[in-house]
């Protein structure tokens, strides 16, 4: 069963066969690359004479390492078509990127490379194939995904969300004829558990789902070289007690005896790195300073149930900070694609003290989401009731700051709060 990926149109429109283009395909272990672009080259022969390989095909690699035209003189002598080349596990051999270039460079051959290791993607496959391909990460399944497969949601109500960030100005167009039903509710329950990995969300049963789990989470931090392992377990089970919430030191120093930050942020590094986890910082508007304050989230909330232990949420306090930690990854997710600078950071009041130094408020904004010039300030809430949101510091940011609205992400359905200027959005709809 194939479950349409956000990416997969992306893909199509990215790939022209009179514009050769490259893209590196990174994510997590068990996040469906192959899947996807496989799904995408069946698509596109018609356009392309599509060329696969695979880095884990000793001969392949052997091929290359010999002769770095290896990929420019099969496809010179198998076609005169606009040609696209696929490379999975690239990882194995870099001498497989020197034959990739010199085909772009000479042929003119399109190309995706992808593979197991994203933290080898996004830095010695980006820095080997500088000028000739863009980065995109494959993040889990979104809700969004899931209940499009289902037959629950329309496409266009998903997409909608990427014209609220990018181009949106006022209440127009926010009304979707949809209720929320228990179908809904029972996907976005178990998403907020086990999260999207493919064969997680294709598993049988709850256990089965674990499992699963368990697989995706062990190799990919099997990745990672540490000195002590039982002590990268500890961060990595702090990390995820703390999913995102506001990290602080002291409480890994206590768990662990350490007493040095970099011990720590080499774990946590590598877990950024391996596609694991993402980072957020305070936004200080209008002051050139460095905070320590950091928020982290795992990509996926099965990976929190996995290193918890915690299968059951109860309450929307403790689903608020899973549904926080899903925002995180979606909104990377529909970032990446846009050609302007963007960052993703969080907001708490703060004032500079008679020492110079910033000291902070109570309260925050969850993400204050910067694309180019234009800024937005959103909260994420589990809960489906708008009268029980707090929005006093959104709307102070949204005055104060003169942006031209803000965003509370919510379990309910599409309404603008035309006074405060505020849209509250289904984060099923994210």
């Amino acid at each position: 069963m194939y479950i349409i990926r956000e990416l997969h149109e992306n893909l199509l429109r990215f790939f022209k066969p009179d514009s050769p283009s490259g893209l590196i395909l990174a994510g997590t272990v068990g996040s469906g690359k192959t899947t996807l672009v496989k799904r995408v080259l069946k698509e596109l022969e018609d356009d392309f004479r599509v060329f696969s390989h695979t880095g884990d095909d000793l001969q392949f690699r052997q091929a290359v390492a010999r002769n770095t035209r290896y990929l420019h003189e099969q496809v010179s002598a198998q076609t005169t078509r606009p040609a696209l080349i696929f490379i999975d596990e690239v990882q194995k051999s870099e001498l497989i990127f020197d034959a990739v270039k010199y085909a772009f460079d000479h042929t003119g051959a399109s190309f995706i490379i992808s593979g197991s290791n994203p933290a080898f993607l996004q830095t010695e496959a980006r820095k080997r194939l500088q000028r000739r391909a863009d980065l995109w990460n494959l993040a889990p399944f979104s809700l969004g995904e899931i209940l499009c497969h289902e037959k629950m949601v329309e496409p266009e109500w998903v997409r909608q969300f990427r014209e609220v960030l990018f181009n949106w100005q006022d209440g127009r167009d926010v009304e979707i004829p949809l209720d929320l039903n228990a179908g809904i509710e029972r996907i976005i329950s178990d998403q907020m558990c086990y999260g999207g990995f493919p064969l997680v969300h294709l598993a049988q049963d709850n256990d089965a789902r674990l499992v699963e789990i368990r697989k995706i989470v062990e190799r990919g931090f099997e990745l990672m070289s540490v000195n002590n392992e039982t002590t990268a377990d500890t961060i990595k089970l702090e990390l995820a007690r703390l999913d995102s919430r506001e990290f602080a030191y002291q409480g890994v120093f206590q768990r662990t005896g350490l007493r040095r930050r970099d011990q720590i942020n080499k774990v946590i590094d590598a877990l950024i790195n391996h596609g694991y986890l993402l980072k957020k910082k305070p936004l200080l508007i209008g002051e050139d300073r460095r905070s320590y304050l950091n928020n982290y989230s795992y990509i996926d909330p099965g990976i929190v149930t996995y290193l918890t232990g915690e299968e059951l949420l109860e309450g929307d306090t403790e689903r608020g900070f899973r549904v926080e930690g899903y925002l995180h990854n979606r909104l990377r997710q529909i970032l990446q694609l846009k050609a302007l600078k963007t960052q993703v950071n969080y907001y708490k009041p703060f004032t500079i003290d008679a020492n110079n130094k910033v000291k902070y408020g109570a309260g925050e904004i969850d993400f204050v989401v910067s694309i180019g010039k234009r800024m937005i300030p959103l909260e994420a809430k589990a809960g489906i009731d708008r009268s029980q949101v707090d929005t006093s510091l959104l709307v102070d940011f949204i005055r104060g700051r003169g942006v031209a609205f803000g965003i509370v992400a919510y379990g309910g359905l599409p309404y603008w709060d035309k006074r405060n200027r505020v849209l509250y959005w289904p984060y099923w709809l994210i």
